[in-house]
Order: C-alpha cells, then sequence, then structure tokens
C-alpha cells in the first residue's frame, strides 16, 4: 500500500507539473478532478501511463 500511494503521488506530481508548463488553466481542472475521484487506485492506471508518455515525448523533443 505505502509502494502504490508513493507512485501515485509521483504520478500526480508528474502529471500535474507538465500540465502547468504546457496548459496552465487545465490545472485548476486537473485538481478537482483528482478530488472527485478521491485518488483511488483506479488513478494510478489512469494517470501514470499518460504522465510518462508526456515525459517521454518531452525528452525526445
Amino acid at each position: 500500500m505505502i509502494t502504490k500511494s508513493l507512485s501515485l503521488s509521483k504520478s500526480i506530481s508528474v502529471f500535474l507539473n507538465f500540465n502547468r508548463i504546457t496548459n496552465l488553466p487545465d490545472i485548476l481542472n486537473d485538481i478537482e478532478s483528482l478530488r472527485y475521484l478521491k485518488l483511488n487506485e483506479n488513478l494510478i492506471d489512469a494517470v501514470f501511463p499518460e504522465a510518462i508518455n508526456k515525459v517521454t515525448t518531452l525528452n525526445s523533443m
């Protein structure tokens, strides 16, 4: 459970930091969405792969 929590925290951080760079107005929407999802375990599956794809894309530019 601790590992999942750390992964979730890192995933959200990467995801929000990416949006902060690329699309500032969406940050509030992201935070609001996360609040309603209540940070359940399914969020790891939803957020982490997308965050990794975005970071990988940035690094390859």
